[in-house]
């Protein structure tokens, strides 16, 4: 499971980290489930509603991409 604890961003080339922001708390969890064919992952992610559609449509495109990574 992930906190999110704030958004980093490089400034001046320095990282800094603002806790003003939406995605603050916003809480990601992974498990991991094995089963016949190998394993199973289910991801549940809490976050404020106007983040909704952005997740739904960026989510199942990382998870494509983590599960190519996975079966090499």
């Amino acid at each position: 499971m992930f906190r999110h604890l704030g958004m980093i961003a490089i400034v001046d080339g320095k990282e800094v980290i603002s806790e003003a922001n939406d995605w603050v708390n916003a809480i990601e969890s992974y498990e991991i489930l094995p089963n016949i064919k190998g394993v199973h992952l289910n991801v549940s992610v809490d976050i404020v509603d106007e983040y909704a559609d952005y997740m739904n449509k960026t989510f199942p495109i990382a998870l494509e991409k983590l599960k190519e990574i996975a079966e090499r």
